[in-house]
Parts: structure tokens; sequence; C-alpha cells
């Protein structure tokens, strides 16, 4: 059974008797869903934009066809996954220089309902897809850190790799009944190898190919093909009611790294003529973030969002390493923070935290006196922003928002005065004084003596 759901997701009817159900996967590539079905008074329904749910997800009706026969009008229907709908949005923004997470939460803030549910890649990386797609750009940056992506509903996650390795192992003759070797040398070497499992429902052990999903690794063996090689399930089609695979390709993902580099390189060889550097891109969810004049925004390492995330997944903690140099306290006036428009409804959590460990609390309501605060004061140490959606109850390390913070540092300004190094002669009589800022308010002073060294 399967239900017919409206674009806003509201249930407009089941449909019960469905001919061939098939559910088509491939890592990195196609999503979809078909079927067919006589026609009834429900079946008025199956037309876009209305969405299938099926094996707890969605799919939306991509086309329909009828054909009436003397047996009656058989509807067949083919479905896209939803996330198909990201190929309606555009991504504007020419190029990326973040972590992989808070480069996919940039490009789903061009779609009104998808969003980032995991990922597995925290390092910066800088990206360049253009203008694409949503999905395109997905795809792209997946291929590029050498991730796999996975969608359900409306989420998606980027992962390092899909599946795992059971230690399962296909033979012809015993759980198999076809195979199709290919090896395509033409570029990055690529093995294939299509299984047809449509009839093992007769053949007794079949039953654990019901554990077999995409991504997992598998070992291949045909005697006369001289085939034994383990390889990982690229594809299937997969029925998800009677949970049977009707045919599985196995072979070496070979991803599209290369290709990207060479788009790459030859757009940035075209520019031969020299061009004005371009603004930097905020892409942030604040539009500012000002201490005085300072604007913290600029400032390295001040988005601390997957620092966070990881610290809510296993307690582990981490550094602050924006830094905001002061002179002297209270000479810094006003704390300024604004979110972007598309973030207005959005909440703020600041956190001013002292030396001693005590931290103050503050919200959106309290800017204004913020505006006019002194920084930094006598025990003041880090300012730490957090904007999110929601309550701050229900913060967890999936949810959407972005967290910014930056720590006070004494500024010490280079000096002038003569460098002694122990040991070194100097003329007799020289006075040298030594001054230790940070760690006493003492100041030392040697006379040096007849020998002419310190």
């Amino acid at each position: 059974m399967i239900k017919i759901l409206s674009d806003s997701l509201e249930e407009l009817c089941t449909i019960e008797d469905l001919i061939n159900p098939n559910i088509h996967e491939e890592i990195n590539s196609t999503y979809t869903f078909s079927f067919s079905t006589m026609f009834d008074e429900n079946t008025v329904f199956i037309k876009p934009p209305n969405i299938v749910e099926v094996d707890d997800d969605y799919f939306y009706i991509a086309r329909v066809r009828r054909n009436h026969t003397t047996r009656g009008v058989e509807i067949s229907v083919e479905c896209e996954h939803v996330s198909y709908l990201m190929n309606e949005y555009e991504n504007d923004i020419e190029e990326y220089e973040d972590t992989p997470a808070q480069i996919i939460a940039y490009l789903m803030g061009f779609t009104p309902q998808f969003m980032l549910n995991d990922c597995d890649f925290f390092d910066v990386v800088y990206f360049n897809p253009g203008k694409k797609s949503v999905r395109q750009c997905l795809f792209e940056l997946a291929n590029y850190v050498g991730g796999e992506l996975v969608f359900n509903q409306y989420y998606v996650s980027l992962i390092s790799q899909r599946g795992t390795d059971n230690g399962l192992e296909l033979k012809i003759g015993e759980n198999i009944v076809g195979i199709t070797e290919e090896i395509d040398n033409r570029g990055d070497t690529y093995e294939s190898y299509d299984i047809d499992v449509l009839d093992l429902s007769h053949l007794e052990g079949y039953e654990f190919l019901q554990k077999l999903n995409i991504g997992d690794t598998v070992r291949i063996v045909d005697p006369q093909l001289e085939i034994d090689i383990k390889l990982r399930v690229l594809s299937y089609d997969f029925n998800p009611f009677k949970k049977t695979l009707v045919h599985v390709q196995i072979g070496n993902l070979v991803r599209d790294f290369i290709t990207y580099i060479k788009e790459v390189v030859e757009e940035v060889n075209k520019k031969v003529e020299p061009t004005p550097e371009p603004e930097p891109t905020n892409p942030y969810y604040l539009s500012e973030f000002r201490i005085g004049d300072e604007d913290c925004l600029i400032i390295p390492g001040v988005d601390i969002t997957e620092k966070l995330r990881k610290q809510m997944t296993d307690g582990s903690p981490y550094t602050v390493d924006a830094n905001v140099l002061y002179t002297d306290f209270d000479t810094m006036v006003g704390l300024f923070v604004s979110l972007k428009e598309k973030y207005n409804t959005f909440n703020l959590q600041i956190i001013e935290s002292s030396i001693d460990g005590t931290n103050h609390l503050y919200t959106k309501d309290d800017l204004p006196a913020l505006n006019t605060q002194k920084y930094p004061p006598s025990d003041g140490h880090t300012i730490t922003i957090v904007a999110y959606q929601g309550e701050a109850s229900g913060l967890t390390p999936k949810s959407d928002f972005q967290a910014y913070a930056v720590r006070f540092e004494k500024y010490i300004p280079d000096t002038d005065d003569y460098q002694i190094e122990f040991g070194k002669a100097v003329l007799t009589g020289t006075e040298i004084t030594f001054k230790f800022e940070n760690v006493y308010d003492d100041v030392m002073s040697v006379t040096v003596g007849t020998i002419g060294a310190v």
C-alpha cells in the first residue's frame, strides 16, 4: 500500500493494488520509484504535483501514463524523489570557503523546505560550483570531498561511505542466476557487474539479499569467467513491499573529482585580464557582529558552529581562536549584533564568559543595553553568540544554527628599546630595564659591570 499526499503532505488517499512497484537508487545519482495500478475512484489523485509516500520516503509524481485495454485502464506512474525538486532552485554564490556542512546549509537556504541532517566532513574546503541547481551543487560537493549523499524525505546527509561489509558472497549457480561483467578502460578503469536476482525467490538461501543495501561490499565469484573480487553495491532495484531485490549493480565508484578540477583550472585560465577582487561574501546568518569598531565577522576562526556541534555530540571541549585585541579595559563601546533579513525569525543567545568561569546570558531583547556597554570588562574573557531556530532547550547537533565566538587579547606593541642577549658584550655602565607585563608588576634593572657582559 502507498499513500498519495498533496504537495503540502496532506493525505489524499491510499492505493493498495500495485503492479511491479520498484525503487531504483544509485549512489550519488538517481533515486526513483515506479509502479502501475488499475483505474478506480482513488487514482484521480495520481497526478502532479502530488507526492507518493512509500518505504517511509517521499517521491513526487513526475509522469503518468494511462493505457485503456480490454482488461480496463492501467495507469503507469514514474516518480522522482522529492530531492529532485532542488533542481528548481539555483545557487547564486560563485564560490565557497567553508566546511562541507556549512556549505550544504547555505545551499539549503535557497530552498523552502530542505534541511541538512548529518555530515561527516569537518575540514574547510574551497568549492567553486558556479551557478547551477542546488541538487547539482550537492553532487559536485560530494564528489569533491569523496563523500556520499543520502536523501530521506526533505533531509540531506553527506557521509563518508554508505553501506557495510557483512561478508556477503554472490556465487554463480548458488545464489545468483546471471552475471554480466563490464570493464571500461577509457580514462579511469571502471569495473561493473550486473547481477540478475529476478528469479531468486525460488532458490534456497536467497533470503540473505534482504540484508543487502546500497553501498555494501560483497564478494563476486564466477569460476568460469575467472571472477573473484570484492566490490560495492552501486545501485539496485528494490521491491519495497516484498523486501526483495530485483537487480543489483556492483562495481567500483569512480568519482568526478578530476573533471571538477579541470573545469576550475579552465575557468581560471579564461581570466587573462586582471579583474577587480570581489567583495568578500558574508556566509553567516548574521549581517553584523561588532564590538566597538571591531568587525568580528572578518576575524579568522570566528565561526565555531562545527566545534559546537561536535561538543554537543561527544562532549569534547573546543578553543576560541578569534582574537579581539584591546589596549585597556572599557575602551571599546558597544556590542552590535544583527541577523540577516532571511533569518529574522531566528533567536539569539549571547554569552559573556568571565575568566573565573562565570557566564552572563543575554537575548535579542538585551541588545539595546549591550549597544552602550563598554568592553572588555575587567572580568571579561570571551563572547559567544548562537543564532538558532526554535527554543534553546530544543537545540541539538542537527538543529539549524550558527555559532560565533571571540576572545579578548591584550595588545602589546613592539618596542624600540635595545635588545640584549645574555653572554654578549655591551658598553660598561649601561642600565637595562626589564618589565614583565603579563607576569609581574615589578620592574627589574641591571647595570652592566666592568666585564661588559650581562
